[in-house]
């Protein structure tokens, strides 16, 4: 493998809808997954980070202790980062950390604030003044109004609205349909 290889940490749901945002904007998508499914993109496990120096890498893994843990080791020990924006998605902050994803019919308003690695999933909405931690995971279709802060690690779920200035803490999780006030 030659130059710098993108390659997607993960081969679940998530990793699916990763590659399918992904479509096109990279010649060749590898990925790690410690499950061995005989495809041919797959480099190896999750431990086998460190043999690929020059390569970008998206964390593929949906909300779990799984992801929380490899993101935390992973970014401690510098590895670099690539971001997925859906081009169906609108995007109108520059505040965006590493490694984030943007799903197909989301949107992200003005001075919004993206932590690395967070995950802002398909038709979700993170109005303008949001500030979400590293590694938050805000769900399908959830609703985040203005201002509202997300800490590190946080799970929104699916359906979720959160009404303006709230904040949720680090490592909270909100299960899907609840309306935060």
């Amino acid at each position: 493998m030659n130059g710098c290889a993108h390659i997607l940490i993960g081969d679940g749901g998530h990793a699916r809808a990763c590659r399918d945002v992904a479509s096109g904007q990279f010649e060749r998508l590898f990925h790690l997954s410690d499950v061995d499914d005989g495809k041919s993109e797959r480099l190896g496990s999750f431990d086998d980070i460190g043999r690929f120096p020059d390569a970008r890498f998206h964390l593929a893994i949906g909300p779990s202790r799984a992801r929380t843990e490899l993101a935390g080791r992973l970014l401690e020990a510098g590895t670099r980062w690539f971001s997925l924006k859906s081009a169906l998605a609108v995007v109108r902050t520059e505040r965006i950390g590493e490694g984030v994803f943007v799903g197909h019919q989301s949107y992200v308003g003005p001075n919004a604030a993206l932590g690395h690695l967070t995950i802002v999933n398909t038709a979700a909405i993170v109005e303008h003044d949001c500030v979400i931690g590293d590694g938050a995971f805000v769900g399908p279709g959830a609703v985040l109004c203005g201002g509202v802060r997300v800490g590190s690690y946080a799970m929104i779920g699916a359906g979720v609205v959160v009404v303006p200035r709230m904040e949720i803490e680090q490592g909270a999780r909100i299960p899907a349909g609840v309306v935060v006030r």
